[in-house]
């Protein structure tokens, strides 16, 4: 399921919060409501069309959600 540019044209996520134009445009798409897949295919897709993998996560999960989740993996490593 390649992202189109008028999917893309609602990644312009800087309130902090999901991207819920996007997601739900694509779980429209894929016939679903799972939301791990949905977001998965989102930033999938993102990284595809030519994003690296912090702006297409932050372009879906909202400003500074990938520091957010990096430090929350760094904190379940360290214990």
């Amino acid at each position: 399921m390649p992202l189109d540019c008028a999917i893309i044209g609602h990644t312009t996520n800087r309130t902090h919060t999901m991207n819920t134009a996007l997601l739900n445009e694509i779980a429209a798409r894929l016939g679903t409501t799972d939301k791990n897949l949905v977001i998965s295919a989102a930033i999938k897709g993102l990284v595809d069309l030519g994003y690296n993998v912090r702006t297409a996560y932050e372009m879906v999960m909202g400003d500074g959600s990938f520091g957010k989740m990096a430090e929350a993996v760094q904190a379940e490593l360290i214990g």
